[in-house]
């Protein structure tokens, strides 16, 4: 043998060790303890579970048209069921709060019943005050010229107004030079002597 092939023997050696060393071949089931075996178990038992309800499941949420003919009639049988015991419940609540209705509505007629009548107090009658009653047949409305508003005079005034006392104010506010009671302004002028220069005469 060359060199080259007894340098790669001695390093296989070396490598893969003497015979004594090796571990025995592994034979699956051997050299577990009973604890592991045991667990093993049981988590290879829960696990089938899993997948059996998993599958469950996923038939129950299939839709109708996926399953077998009574397993369609059986799922529309319990949604019946289902619906009649949820109006049931709904019904038994109703009646419940009518129950209660009416309870308390006895129990608030039954404390107006016991309850005494309070004396109604009558009002004390003011006597009117005397009021001077003027006969309507003295009084006779015109229509102002000015305005066309309506307003009274009596029958005994001598001069009576041909005006609505609005009207009437606020002409006899405005200066009429032609009326007789008024008379011309009288203005006279004094001149004296005196005053700031370049002002002139002072008024």
């Amino acid at each position: 043998m060359d060199d080259n092939k007894l340098q790669a023997l001695q390093r296989y050696k070396l490598v893969k060790g003497p015979a004594k060393e090796r571990p025995a071949q592994h034979v699956p089931g051997h050299g577990f303890s009973a604890e592991s075996v045991k667990f093993f178990a049981d988590l290879a038992v829960r696990k089938r579970e899993e997948i059996d309800s998993q599958i469950a499941q996923d038939n129950s949420y299939k839709a109708d048209h996926e399953l077998d003919d009574l397993t369609r009639e059986l799922r529309s049988e319990f949604a019946r069921l289902n619906k009649i015991l949820e109006l049931r419940e709904i019904a038994k609540q109703r009646s419940t709060k009518l129950s209660r209705r009416a309870a308390k509505a006895a129990l608030k007629e039954a404390k107006k019943a016991g309850k005494k009548p309070k004396p109604i107090n009558t009002p004390r009658r003011t006597k009117p005050s005397p009021q001077v009653l003027i006969p309507a047949s003295k009084w006779i409305k015109k229509i102002c010229w000015r305005c066309n508003a309506h307003f009274s005079i009596h029958v005994d005034w001598e001069r009576p107004p041909s005006l609505c006392p609005a009207c009437t104010k606020d002409i006899n506010e405005t200066h009429l030079p032609t009326a007789p009671e008024r008379s011309t302004p009288v203005g006279w002028v004094h001149i004296v002597s005196g005053g700031a220069p370049g002002l002139g005469k002072r008024r």
